[in-house]
């Protein structure tokens, strides 16, 4: 398992599904085999861990009897969580009679004393995934003595946030561009739903940095939505991309997608386009957004929404 959290010293929280679709990268498959099953057995046994939280978001059924073999597991205590399908949640129950714990409507399950650990860790529990990207983001915060030019917002600074080191390394990478991925799909959700008509077109990616680029193509694939790249919008800003301009039509929905908002410069030109051309920006999905100048450049590192015009920042004038 490439993707496992530890929010105590005797506990593990292991995300079902990015492990399983790591190497087809489609949010759609949501079978478990046999084989996988097997290998997610092998790792808990293998563990010094206790207890072992479960996150099946996105997951509906598996093969059949498959998770009968973890009632043999000694000493090991297992937490389901996110059981969306009730028929799931009971063949779970049939086949591991020690999980008695929990109901289909909180989408839990578990033994009694996983159930208590549980209850007693769920700050930890809940805030593991963070902590971990903030644990990656640092790592792309470069600060220098001296400033110099940013181009992406036409100002100058002595910090700079370069994702180009995660995207070194394609765990790290997968595991953002899941992030974004699945925000954006519960975002949309929420937004279908609230609608009389779900004919519409489907939602279609936007980007207009390098960095954004790679991370929209990742979060199409993910999605299998659409990504188009205006690559010439910046605070130099230039039509000459028009073929990609006449992408746009009216009444087309977008997700705009960027490694990081500071000013906010890429996003406010860009949805200016799209307005223009009677299209919409339906909401932000960000890596990391630069919150507080006097806070030691404090990041907030949490994958977030941005509805567009909510960026607080401050500039200070200073003599040499």
């Amino acid at each position: 398992m490439n993707y496992i959290f530890y929010p105590t010293l005797e506990s593990a929280i292991i995300p079902i599904h990015i492990n399983f679709i790591k190497n087809s990268l489609k949010m759609s498959d949501v079978f478990l085999s046999g084989e996988f099953i097997e290998k997610l057995y092998n790792n808990i046994e293998q563990s010094s861990q206790t207890h072992f939280i479960l996150d099946f978001e996105y997951i509906f059924y598996s093969s059949s009897y498959a998770f009968e073999r973890f009632a043999e597991l000694k000493g090991k205590h297992l937490i389901i969580l996110n059981l969306e399908s009730e028929k799931f949640h009971n063949a779970l129950k049939a086949e591991c009679p020690l999980l008695t714990e929990g109901d289909y409507n909180r989408n839990i399950l578990s033994d009694k004393e996983g159930m208590s650990f549980y209850t007693s860790n769920l700050s930890f529990i809940q805030s593991s995934k963070k902590y971990h990207l903030d644990k990656l983001i640092n790592k792309c915060l470069e600060r220098e003595k001296d400033e110099y030019y940013i181009s992406s917002s036409n100002i100058f600074g002595n910090s700079y946030f370069d994702l180009k080191k995660i995207f070194y390394n394609p765990i790290d990478s997968l595991f953002i561009a899941y992030e974004l991925a699945t925000l954006i799909k519960k975002k949309y959700n929420s937004l279908t739903s609230d609608r009389k008509n779900n004919s519409h077109k489907k939602v279609k990616l936007l980007c207009s940095s390098f960095n954004g680029a790679v991370l929209a193509t990742m979060v199409g694939k993910l999605l299998d939505l659409s990504v188009l790249y205006i690559m010439k919008l910046g605070p130099d800003i230039s039509l000459r991309d028009k073929e990609l301009i006449n992408e746009i039509n009216v009444n087309d929905e977008f997700f705009y997608i960027a490694d990081m908002s500071c000013l906010g410069t890429e996003f406010k030109l860009t949805k200016t386009i799209i307005k223009l051309l009677g299209a919409d920006i339906v909401g932000s999905a960000l890596v990391v957004k630069y919150i507080d100048p006097d806070n030691n450049n404090k990041l907030d590192s949490l994958v977030e929404f941005v509805d567009g015009d909510d960026f607080n920042y401050k500039l200070t004038i200073r003599k040499k």
